[in-house]
């Protein structure tokens, strides 16, 4: 029988998941998340009216984070496929918050699979939410939008909306969001450095990441291997081995406990940047440890 009870234990379940996935990352979590989200469509169907309401805003939530997940183990496809599904559930539920939010990752997803003609489309119908949802929200939308102008080459359009996101950001405060809590100033600029690393200007995306790093949050580990990588990408874009093999060395060692796709994926970008100088011992080290991690991952 489906009840309060029911309700209640998804709901705490699903904040365990969030946690996890801060920590270690999609690898430990997927499969899992994956079944507790088919096992809410299905009971979907027999839920009566007292209860239909809160499963449906769970279902669209489970079904969001099991895209998530995909998306950061590397399965881009996948990733869409739940997010889409989502977005079904946020349509019948008329709230603009999570269908500008899934707007954002779909826009995200269609960025990582290197389709900035759709990522730009979807963007624009998030812009359309805008004035419905949290300045985080916003400046999530916001900065999903400069990831697509830079994919397309527009560096104006780019940089106009990261100044959105960071105004956003700011006019947020303090104030909690409990969708969109994770999207702290060290997130836009994290967000923005991809961007000008995108955009070959790599100068500003590792001055980016050299400001937000010092002031990472602890708890969001996952992420900070990512920005790590990220600025060891920048170093190598701009010919500086040293630098490179030394952020890089920190974001093997982060990624190493707390596995992420998008940081497997920086790091192979790396070793491929540092191939011209593969015969210096610090380049052929750090090459290795990043060969054996990914291999293992």
């Amino acid at each position: 029988m489906l009840d309060r009870a029911t309700v209640a234990y998804f709901r705490e379940v699903f904040g365990q998941h969030l946690k996890a996935d801060n920590l270690m990352g999609p690898h430990h979590l997927v499969d899992v998340v994956r079944t507790q989200t088919t096992l809410l469509d299905e009971v979907l169907t027999g839920a009566k009216a007292d209860v239909r309401t809160d499963l449906i805003q769970l279902a669209c939530q489970y079904n969001e984070f099991t895209g998530w997940l995909y998306q950061d183990a590397g399965d881009p496809n996948s990733a869409m496929a739940f997010t889409d599904k989502a977005m079904d559930y946020a349509v019948s539920s008329g709230t603009p918050t999570d269908i500008a939010y899934l707007l954002m990752r779909k826009t995200n997803i269609a960025n990582d699979l290197g389709t900035p003609g759709r990522a730009l489309s979807l963007s624009e119908a998030g812009m359309r939410e805008l004035t419905k949802v949290s300045p985080r929200v916003r400046a999530l939308v916001l900065v999903q939008r400069a990831r697509a102008h830079a994919l397309d080459g527009d560096a104006e359009s780019c940089a106009r909306a990261i100044d959105g996101a960071v105004r956003e950001v700011a006019r947020a405060g303090t104030d909690v969001d409990e969708l969109a809590g994770y999207c702290t100033l060290e997130y836009i600029e994290m967000e923005a450095a991809a961007c000008w690393t995108e955009l070959r200007r790599t100068d500003r995306a590792v001055s980016v990441l050299e400001h937000a790093l010092p002031t990472w949050p602890a708890e969001m580990r996952r992420d900070l291997g990512l920005c790590q990588a990220r600025l060891a990408v920048a170093h190598a874009a701009a010919g500086d081995a040293t630098s490179a093999c030394r952020v890089g060395a920190q974001a093997v060692v982060t990624a190493s406990s707390a596995t992420s796709g998008r940081t497997l994926r920086d790091l192979r970008r790396l070793r491929a940047m540092l191939a011209p100088w593969r015969r210096d011992a610090p380049v052929s080290e750090l090459t290795e440890r990043i060969r054996q991690l990914t291999r293992a991952a």
